[in-house]
């Protein structure tokens, strides 16, 4: 809890007060996606392109993150009822595998979760966030541009929001 509270107070502080980090987050919208290659927690190598064409909605989490956690009922959801249209949740954890297989015990993820500490803290600031604040999600669409990034915890309505526009 103290963690994602300084977490929480990091972000706020790192992107009202430093104009390059905002900057940052700005300069990878309307740009392609960054390529990447990470497991899953079945070890498959996975790649943006296994799911070429789709809205991607690429969550950046981790286990001991509280405000990520409470985002993942919301986006099992979200994911549900989009999945038809071509909308993919991506969850990429800034965790270990044993982490994420014991909390996806208790609570279940019905999209693909991709993994890795030092390959993933890599990723998520190629995606714009120098700052390493998480949650992170990217909204990107089917020609795989980056249409929106959002910092946080995110709340349904924007999310929904969000997707609603790459349609």
């Amino acid at each position: 809890m103290a963690r994602s509270i300084l977490l929480l107070l990091l972000f706020a502080f790192v992107y009202t007060n430093n104009p390059a980090q905002a900057a940052k987050a700005r300069d990878v919208l309307g740009q392609n996606r960054p390529e990447f290659s990470l497991p899953d927690l079945n070890e498959k190598i996975q790649t943006p392109d296994n799911w070429k064409g789709k809205i991607l909605v690429i969550n950046f989490w981790a286990t001991w993150c509280t405000p990520c956690l409470k985002e993942i009922p919301m986006f099992n959801r979200v994911q549900s009822e989009y999945a038809p249209d071509g909308v993919q949740f991506i969850g990429i954890a800034i965790d270990n595998k044993a982490s994420i297989q014991e909390f996806m015990q208790k609570t279940p993820i019905n999209y693909p979760v991709l993994y890795g500490v030092k390959t993933a803290t890599k990723l998520v600031q190629e995606y714009g966030n120098d700052a390493g604040v998480l949650p992170y999600t990217v909204f990107i669409d089917a020609q795989g541009i980056i249409q929106r990034i959002a910092p946080g915890q995110l709340k349904e309505k924007y999310t929904r929001e969000s997707i609603e526009k790459m349609l």
